[in-house]
């Protein structure tokens, strides 16, 4: 689940499939296709197409994403959105595991 600054909230559920010892394949809801990630070490990436949603349309970007497991619980990750190869933005996220607690109401 995604929290904006502006109070919005989007969730996306990702499913990823192991392909050998290092790679990965993920799809969700608006991906264009599939992608394939890496891993090395605490490092994974991957590069994919995706319909994101930008004042109320849906917009082919392309994503490169970068993610560093910090710990067990915490990934950071840097998302660079481009769109005909011209920068959008960088986006930096970081994942927080929740305990069992928390994710009761």
């Amino acid at each position: 689940t995604f929290t904006y600054d502006d109070g919005e909230i989007e969730k996306r559920v990702w499913s990823i499939k192991r392909l050998e010892e290092n790679r990965f394949q993920g799809i969700t809801e608006d991906l264009v296709g599939t992608c394939i990630g890496t891993s090395r070490g605490p490092l994974f990436s991957w590069s994919y197409y995706f319909y994101l949603k930008i004042f109320g349309r849906q917009v082919k970007v392309h994503f490169d994403d970068i993610m560093v497991r910090l710990s067990h619980d915490t990934i950071l990750n840097r998302a660079r959105i481009t769109k005909w190869g011209v920068l959008i933005g960088d986006v930096h996220l970081t994942f927080q595991r929740q305990s069992n607690d928390e994710l009761r109401p």
